[in-house]
């Protein structure tokens, strides 16, 4: 795996997907949506929890993370939630504005030896 990827920061509305390829070396970054010059790239560093609810999200990001998950999706959750909202499918395929992945096109995580990981 490249160092540069390293640089990625985490998102759970992440901007750019990855994926590793079938030799398990080879590992492809993408734009999701057009990017503005000078926006951040975030991968999300998860994508299992992707559907997941913000706790859940949160406990599985502590891995990567120092803190709770502070990105826009969170914080936006955890404003909804403080103000007794439930967050849910908007009708258009979005959860919480986060596009649902293709299964084809879902990125895949390499192998990792912590059962904990595997669902």
């Amino acid at each position: 795996m490249s160092p540069l990827f390293s640089l990625f920061n985490h998102s759970c509305e992440p901007n750019v997907a990855w994926k590793v390829q079938e030799d398990n070396t080879t590992m492809v970054l993408k734009a999701d949506r057009d990017v503005r010059e000078g926006e951040q790239l975030f991968v999300g560093y998860d994508s299992f929890v992707r559907d997941q609810s913000l706790a859940t999200r949160r406990k599985r990001l502590k891995k990567w993370l120092d803190d709770d998950c502070r990105c826009s999706r969170c914080l936006r959750e955890e404003a909804e939630l403080a103000a007794g909202k439930q967050s849910s499918t908007n009708g258009t395929g979005h959860v919480n504005g986060v596009a649902e992945w293709d299964v084809a096109e879902k990125p895949v995580l390499p192998e990792d030896s912590n059962p904990k990981l595997k669902n």
